[in-house]
């Protein structure tokens, strides 16, 4: 796309859910979506309106309109383009502007759309300030789709019965970006916080054990669906990603105060390996335990020698 000229203007639309949730008397309570334009150079809101449910599309184009008005004002003579993130987005814009000479152009250099985002969700009372993972441009739905599938298939493993913070295991990592291994141990054999720990190297985990702040942690938990915020239960249910039940949505965190969905697409890519990893060899020791059982019902005990 090119870059913004005197005679040319990029604006930044789109529509998304947030974590307000509205309540109408006589009405069930639902969760509002936001559209807004933003100039990525300054990250000046130029149009902010909030959809209801099945009005988001109407609400992008009413935004859009004002700010190419805006635009028009201060530059009668500018060319504008639209950057959006979704086809579907830039399918209504299209539709609603085909006279109009604007260009509809797809990015996901939506940084500045972001961080307005956050703000806006933050100051209508939900606190959150949650990307959900697609949102962030690093990761593919594939990807998520995998990490959720292998949550679930750790969860119904529950390694923790075999598994404690006691027994670390070093696996290599599949973005050696930070290093060619990474350092996992699993949670809950306390029956408190169920999921996995990852840790940069074996270093930064004996950092931990003896009390100390690591460099960077990451955390796969399983919560209940009520305390994960509306946008990323939201993502779930659009894909279909699997969910084990309501009581252990697979969340990630990173340490040093990141939030929620903070966890970026390579944090998402080393979870899931962890994941995989540790429910496959708990699944292979039980098959194997199974085994041995079976050839001493069948066989009787080994003979000594």
């Amino acid at each position: 796309m090119a870059p913004d000229t005197a005679d040319h203007v990029e604006i930044l639309i789109d529509c998304r859910p947030t974590n307000a949730r509205v309540y109408e008397k006589g009405q069930a309570a639902f969760y509002v979506s936001v559209a807004m334009a933003v100039d990525p150079r300054s990250g000046f809101l130029f149009s902010v309106d909030i959809a209801p449910p099945r009005e988001e599309d109407q609400k992008t184009v009413e935004a859009a309109r004002n700010a190419l008005q805006a635009v028009r004002d201060q530059m009668p003579a500018a060319r504008i383009t639209f950057a959006v993130r979704q086809e579907r987005v830039g399918a209504a814009l299209a539709a609603a502007f085909g006279d109009d000479p604007v260009t509809v152009a797809t990015t996901c250099d939506f940084g500045p759309w972001d961080e307005a985002y956050i703000s806006l969700d933050e100051r209508m009372g939900s606190g959150t300030g949650v990307i959900p993972h697609l949102w962030r441009g690093d990761i593919t739905e594939a990807e998520v789709a995998r990490f959720h599938d292998a949550a679930a298939r750790f969860y119904r493993a529950r390694p923790w019965r075999l598994l404690s913070d006691l027994d670390p295991v070093e696996l290599p990592d599949p973005t050696p970006s930070r290093g060619q291994t990474m350092v996992t141990v699993v949670m809950g054999s306390s029956g408190i916080a169920r999921g996995v720990a990852l840790f940069r190297s074996m270093r930064d985990y004996q950092t931990t054990m003896a009390g100390e702040q690591p460099r960077t942690t990451t955390f796969v938990s399983f919560e209940r669906l009520a305390k994960i915020p509306h946008t990323l239960a939201a993502e779930a249910e659009e894909h279909g990603w699997t969910v084990v039940n309501k009581s252990a949505f697979p969340a990630l965190t990173t340490s040093g105060g990141a939030k929620l969905s903070g966890a970026n697409g390579d944090e998402v890519r080393r979870a899931t390996a962890a994941l995989e990893l540790i429910a496959s060899a708990v699944e292979f020791g039980r098959i194997m335990t199974d085994r041995k059982h079976a050839a001493r019902e069948t066989y009787g005990p080994p003979e000594e020698e």
